[in-house]
């Protein structure tokens, strides 16, 4: 567990020093080497990230209803602002592979930061989330570790109510952020918009027996919660290359889904109202438009689907087989059928038909 008897600490992040023409070659080196170790004991972190986030946000909690202003006030710097605190992390279980790297550590010392603060309680309000209601996520259950189906290797978290995921960043990615913070928090109160919900971001540098390790992690608004029932999740970057999932569709792989098995599934689209169909496409418009003036080329499109009339069954029959893979995916659904319509009389069921074009 994690225990502090600190105070927490104020202070402004000198960005003035972060080199924009970086090709950020050392984060990536970084990083990996990072969560390499912070995974060997991500359950310990994890808890004492919690805990953090619920300390430093009573602390800024405070600040709201009782404002006063101190040497880190200063106006126009609240991008820079962070809160700051001291634990000490106890950990049970050592992992032996790290320790040539790391040195076994029983106590680590760690110091969570939230990075401003200010900006990120006052989004949260704008987009409709209480900063209540974001400190009851965090304040009663341990954080839950899911498998990160991307190939950045960050490490992941979800709170107990699967509102909130947390995710690892580079610290190139995690200085972005804080650069474009207010433009980024103004488009959220300036118009629609369909981008990620950033309303947290945190460093982490813990001082191990033979290093000091610095990461960040960043809260995002779950937007696709178990509540919806989806039945596939497509993650569309507006590329064919590489852009499939390996092997025939299955369970497993229907939150996983490319652009390629999108075209796949759907050749002529999907059907939405028009009126939405028109809003959206504005939408997406502009903030790949916002997104190209940030020089940001790498981002996605994540789209939920969910069927009310199509069976598990009726999802895995819509792929195109070849080969030996269409074979043997015939005769088990000729299996199948048999088992569960021995009659020859039997009406056979209605499959849905295509749908028709969504095009963005």
């Amino acid at each position: 567990m994690a225990t502090s008897d600190s105070e927490i600490c104020e202070g402004l992040l000198n960005i003035d020093l972060w080199d924009r023409l970086d090709l950020h070659v050392g984060s990536y080196v970084k990083s990996s080497l990072n969560l390499r170790y912070i995974s060997s004991k991500t359950s310990p972190i994890g808890r004492a990230l919690r805990q953090a986030i619920v300390d430093l946000l009573d602390n800024i909690t405070n600040k709201f209803d009782g404002y006063t202003e101190n040497d880190a006030t200063v106006v126009g710097a609240e991008n820079r602002l962070y809160h700051s605190r001291q634990y000490t992390l106890n950990i049970q279980e050592d992992n032996g592979e790290f320790s040539e790297l790391y040195g076994n550590d029983d106590r680590i010392n760690i110091e969570v930061s939230s990075l401003a603060p200010t900006i990120f309680y006052q989004l949260r309000e704008d987009i409709g989330i209480s900063n209540e209601n974001f400190r009851q996520s965090f304040s009663e259950y341990n954080l839950k570790d899911f498998t990160n189906p991307g190939k950045s290797g960050s490490l992941m978290y979800k709170t107990f109510d699967d509102l909130f995921i947390l995710k690892t960043l580079r610290e190139y990615e995690a200085r972005l952020l804080i650069q474009i913070l207010t433009g980024y928090h103004l488009q959220f109160r300036q118009r629609s918009t369909i981008f990620n919900r950033y309303v947290g971001l945190y460093s982490m540098r813990l001082q191990t027996s033979l290093s000091s390790i610095t990461i960040y992690v960043a809260i995002m608004v779950n937007a696709f919660t178990p509540s919806l029932k989806l039945n596939e999740i497509f993650d569309l970057k507006g590329s064919k290359i590489k852009r499939k999932i390996t092997g025939y569709l299955s369970t497993e792989k229907f939150y996983k889904l490319k652009d390629m098995d999108f075209m796949d599934l759907y050749p002529d689209g999907i059907l939405i109202p028009t009126n939405i169909y028109h809003k959206l496409k504005i939408i997406v418009a502009k903030d790949a438009q916002a997104l190209r003036k940030l020089n940001i080329t790498d981002f996605s499109l994540i789209l939920g689907i969910r069927h009310l009339d199509m069976s598990e069954s009726q999802m895995l029959g819509r792929q195109h087989l070849t080969g030996i893979t269409a074979l043997f995916h015939a005769t088990s659904s000729l299996v199948a059928d048999q088992i569960e319509s021995p009659s020859v009389d039997a009406s056979p069921s209605e499959v849905p038909g295509d749908i028709i074009s969504f095009n963005l």
